[in-house]
């Protein structure tokens, strides 16, 4: 484990932080992320083709937050049973008094053990990744090998490259004053990872954002922005990071 500095243990306790971000999810209540817009394709893909008379198929939102995702999952997948999984309590709060929410079921639940064996036909995993140590990916994917049913997939959002090139960086800001540790890895790690826990060779779609996001007026708001190269297409960055964000999808064998 990494002792650069706080990461997912400290991230997922951080109430004030998690205040901040509830407002910040508020945002996209009534219209999905962009990223999220493709997830959601990634995840009826992974549904698609279920044999007629299958049970509903069972989606888990792990790291759900405040719901959203799970909100647009509904829209996209009425058929689906869906599940919100969360350690911080204030974010579980909103989603049991949301009352768009109430046909869902919301559970703590830490990704690093997720139990509920062979449950899921879909688990989601949106941008909570890069937050964990080498040991702990390795416990997360494990988790999530073991609470998938046999054929079931894996749908992630995160920062992956295909560099051969594993950074590690402490990233301290005025939203984490402390540093919050971010790690940033190559596909090839991500693949040997993948493989340790038990599933298949992972797709790795990088992600295209589509839309043009302005950058902060103040150099102490650390945030999502882009910057179009020649070529038209759009870097991501945050701060002063590039940010290889990709679509991941990985089964387990059925």
């Amino acid at each position: 484990m990494t002792t650069l500095g706080p990461g997912y243990r400290e991230y997922v306790s951080d109430g004030e932080f998690a205040a901040g971000y509830t407002d910040y999810q508020q945002r996209y209540a009534a219209e999905p992320r962009e990223s999220d817009r493709v997830l959601i394709g990634h995840v009826a893909t992974a549904l698609a083709g279920r044999p007629a008379g299958s049970p509903a198929p069972r989606v888990l939102d792990i790291g759900c937050s405040t719901g959203n995702l799970l909100r647009h999952l509904a829209r996209a997948l009425p058929d689906a049973e869906l599940w919100g999984g969360e350690l911080m309590p204030e974010a579980l709060d909103a989603c049991h008094a949301a009352p768009d929410l109430a046909q869902m079921t919301f559970t703590e639940m830490d990704l690093l053990d997720i139990g509920h064996p062979g449950a899921f036909d879909v688990i989601v995993i949106n941008a909570v990744l890069y937050l964990l140590g080498d040991e702990d990916l390795a416990r997360a994917l494990a988790s999530v090998a073991g609470a998938l049913a046999p054929g079931g997939s894996l749908v992630a959002f995160d920062l992956f490259h295909p560099f051969d090139q594993h950074l590690t960086i402490r990233e301290a800001s005025a939203t984490h004053p402390d540093g919050l540790v971010l790690h940033f890895r190559p596909y090839a790690l991500l693949g040997d990872a993948c493989a340790a826990a038990g599933l298949e060779p992972p797709a790795i779609h990088p992600f295209a954002i589509p839309i043009d996001l302005p950058r902060p007026a103040r150099d102490d708001e650390i945030i999502s922005y882009t910057v179009p190269t020649a070529a038209g297409e759009r870097i991501l960055f945050r701060g002063a990071l590039a940010q290889p964000w990709c679509h991941v999808v990985a089964s387990r064998p059925g």
